[in-house]
């Protein structure tokens, strides 16, 4: 249920035993063609996931952006 974040919510990677938080800023849809367009954002660590749409043509691509390291 990837497909269901909305902007501002938040995310948690827990790795080496640190737990990182980010806040997804942006989604856009694309194409599937096999190939996703990223975007650049200079000065911030990003995450970018990728899942299919209901829309079994399309793929949601969701920009997080790092808030916190705990």
């Amino acid at each position: 249920n990837l497909y269901k974040i909305s902007k501002g919510e938040k995310s948690y990677i827990y790795y080496k035993n640190k737990k990182y938080i980010y806040k997804m800023i942006e989604s856009y849809e694309v194409q599937k063609t096999g190939i996703v367009p990223i975007k650049n954002y200079e000065n911030k660590t990003i995450l970018t996931l990728i899942t299919c749409s209901q829309d079994e043509s399309k793929q949601i691509v969701f920009i997080n952006e790092l808030v916190e390291i705990k």
